[in-house]
């Protein structure tokens, strides 16, 4: 089997088996005085994950047939954004970037396993997110 069945908010979706990732991250603090604002935190968080399931035909999850000739789509991620610290408070605002992801596309729940061109379902775009996260620790 080349897939299993993973789901989120009531969607199941299919995930590779097999895969390797390569991350990187990187991130600028700036101290600020700005009111209450006393840091900006900005940064780049990318990831790439080669599905590397093999060849030939095989059955997904699902129990459909999928020709792997080409191996699956690969799923990529690019978060670009600041932190702002303001007391307890924290801010995130950034712009989510992604490829064949289950939460960054149009059809969620695609993506980490076939991915749109392995399933006729068109050529692979990025999707973009804006995304304000905003935490108060205590």
């Amino acid at each position: 089997i080349s897939t299993v069945v993973m789901g989120a908010y009531a969607i199941p979706y299919e995930v590779s088996t097999e895969a390797w990732i390569a991350t990187l991250g990187i991130s600028y603090s700036y101290d600020v005085n700005w009111g209450p604002v006393t840091n900006l935190n900005f940064y780049n968080d990318f990831s790439y994950m080669a599905n590397t399931v093999g060849s030939g035909t095989t059955t997904t999850a699902s129990g459909s047939m999928l020709n792997l000739e080409d191996n699956f789509q690969p799923t990529i991620q690019n978060i670009t954004g600041v932190l702002v610290t303001a007391g307890p408070v924290y801010t995130y605002f950034d712009i989510a970037q992604g490829v064949n992801h289950p939460w960054l596309t149009d059809s969620f729940g695609m993506g980490v396993g076939p991915g749109f061109e392995d399933l006729d379902m068109g050529e692979t775009e990025f999707n973009v997110r804006f995304n304000i996260n905003i935490g108060f620790y205590f």
